[in-house]
């Protein structure tokens, strides 16, 4: 994959996820539709994953029912341009040092979730582990450790806890089991091991958190737990933390927003209908991997009594104009004189570039045009070709030199 496509695809995700906790902040943040804003979360981490991967064509309505006409493709493939003196294959550009730095701050974030990953391990394996129904139940012997759980595991640090407190805790830490609130945990923490430049991919992270920590209180209050209970034993536990990052503690350090948001009457049913906004959000990000394919369609002058077809461009006519010596003459003239960029062929671009261009009646080509491009010195340079191209064999109708839209397709190909 070329490196200015990966820098593309990663600026893209991060733009999307940016609009995505902007709308969060400032439509959702305080409504207490929890399991819908957790599905909100997961599914803006993974619409901003995967939608720089897809595009899609869009054609404009044409006018009239006369196609244009598309000449076959012409590929010109790469000579040895980078391998001239004085240029390196090796050389860095500002694309080739910014992806390095990404990676190599990635590879180090990544290396540290494996070992928060490790550390839960050894956590387990040094302390009492037990069924405890479909969990595993492991008790702490550290008196620093607070209570958390990664998937079926549930670490319960009891101390000095009374009965009620520790029922509450296990409640809590059982909502997080049930439903799933590990993975949702894991897939942030990735994300920010690629996205960790990108502040919203961070912010999000906390906020999705939070969320679970919403949810897991509304499991402990729907069990039949007392509220005023409930939130004096979460004022009263101590703040302690396990010291790995990736794992949700009971005792959340926003313990002022998880108390509020117990007290805060339920957002009424209805206003769930604002996640619908969420819907133009994602229509704008796909069209923006959307191409339009120019068919601009000029209407066709009629003949009467005998009078001279005047020059505005046709889009088909009976005897098309034709490049001096027939189009493999023409697809020689393309490649012999069509220099594929330096900066194309050392950041491995390749793709179609596009251009419409007027035959006029007299032979003359005009108004080169470009429908669709790769990169900026790739369809500068065939758009050079196409205008210094020497004079065609005009198109006909009726026997009369005419003006012709004509299109040519060319393909940029790496050796």
């Amino acid at each position: 994959m070329a490196m200015d496509t990966i820098i593309i695809y990663l600026l893209k995700s991060s733009l999307s996820l940016a609009f995505f906790y902007i709308l969060y902040m400032l439509c959702f943040r305080k409504d207490t539709f929890f399991g819908l804003r957790r599905f909100y979360f997961l599914a803006s981490i993974l619409f901003s994953l995967l939608f720089p991967l897809f595009s899609f064509q869009v054609s404009r309505a044409r006018l009239s029912l006369l196609p244009e006409y598309f000449s076959d493709t012409i590929t010109v493939v790469s000579g040895n341009a980078i391998d001239n003196p004085g240029q390196s294959a090796f050389d860095f550009g500002w694309m080739e040092f910014s992806f390095l730095i990404i990676s190599f701050v990635s590879f180090i974030l990544l290396l540290r979730f494996i070992r928060q990953i490790y550390s839960l391990y050894k956590l387990r394996k040094n302390n009492t582990a037990e069924p405890y129904g479909a969990y595993t139940l492991i008790r702490i012997n550290d008196p620093k450790a607070s209570s958390f759980t990664f998937f079926k595991w549930i670490f319960l640090h009891v101390g000095e806890k009374s009965h009620e407190d520790i029922s509450e805790i296990l409640t809590h830490e059982k909502v997080y089991v049930n439903q799933l609130h590990t993975i949702d945990v894991v897939v942030c923490e990735l994300f920010c091991v690629v996205f960790w430049w990108n502040p919203f991919a961070w912010l999000l992270r906390k906020e999705l958190k939070t969320n679970l920590e919403y949810l897991a209180d509304r499991g402990v209050l729907k069990k039949g737990y007392d509220s005023r209970g409930y939130q004096y034993t979460l004022l009263h536990i101590t703040a302690q933390q396990s010291g790995i990052p990736i794992i949700n503690h009971f005792n959340i350090s926003e313990l002022k927003k998880r108390i509020w948001m117990m007290n805060k009457k339920k957002s009424s049913a209805i206003v769930s209908v604002k996640y619908l906004l969420a819907i133009p959000l994602v229509g704008i990000l796909l069209l923006t991997n959307c191409t339009t394919e120019l068919n601009t369609q000029i209407e066709q002058l009629s003949r009467s009594n005998g009078a001279n077809i005047l020059f505005k461009p046709f889009t088909t006519v009976e005897q098309m104009p034709q490049f001096v010596g027939g189009e493999e003459a023409m697809n020689q003239y393309i490649r012999k004189n069509l220099q594929y960029p330096l900066d194309a062929q050392e950041n491995g671009v390749e793709g179609r570039v596009t251009i419409r261009f007027i035959v006029t009646h007299e032979g003359k080509i005009r108004d080169a045009k470009l429908l669709k491009g790769i990169l900026p010195s790739c369809d500068e340079e065939a758009l050079r070709v196409i205008r210094e191209m020497p004079d065609w064999q005009p198109g006909k109708q009726n026997g009369q030199p005419v003006d012709v839209y004509f299109t040519i397709p060319i393909v940029f190909k790496l050796k």
